[in-house]
């Protein structure tokens, strides 16, 4: 019983990870970018105004007009994932409760017959729902970005054409 609470716990408090690969995106207006170009020293970060063959305009945050950076000075490219949220941070405090109770439950033998006891269904009623307050507490992470490629540009779609004489 008390392997098989473990693997619980376990499998409770593992999450995969996201992949990171960079992915080619077509970026629609109003995307949150951050954008590295050769000519400047640091990221500028904004939203996406417009893409084109040959430029992106943005929107940069704390500058009044946008600015346009060419597509051949972008040496790295962002796209914002936004921020984690409160309800997912109370929901990992949660999982965080429901795993403590759990290693409670696994290590409880003061019951009947060497079972869990009194303390257990304690463990399990109080520290999901506290570690759910406990997690909502904390503030909204930091912007999460996706590093990716522009998309192609947007020109004629490729077409291929057969033809048969006779």
């Amino acid at each position: 019983m008390s392997r098989l609470a473990l693997l619980l716990v376990l499998m409770l408090v593992s999450f995969p990870g996201a992949a990171g690969a960079q992915e080619s995106l077509a970026l629609s207006s109003g995307s949150r970018v951050r954008v590295w170009t050769s000519s400047a020293a640091g990221p500028v970060t904004g939203k996406v105004l417009r893409v084109d063959a040959s430029a992106m305009m943005l929107a940069v945050d704390g500058s009044e007009p946008p600015i346009v950076v060419p597509r051949d000075a972008i040496t790295r490219l962002d796209v914002s994932r936004g921020r984690r949220s409160r309800g997912k941070n109370a929901l990992i405090g949660a999982l965080v409760g429901l795993a403590a109770a759990g290693i409670v439950l696994a290590g409880d033998t003061s019951g009947p017959n060497g079972g869990p006891g009194i303390g257990s269904g304690v463990a399990l009623l109080f520290l999901p729902p506290t570690g759910t307050l406990v997690g909502a507490m904390f503030p909204p992470g930091h912007e999460r970005w996706r590093p990716a490629k522009l998309a192609a540009s947007t020109g004629p779609a490729p077409s291929v054409r057969f033809g048969f004489r006779f």
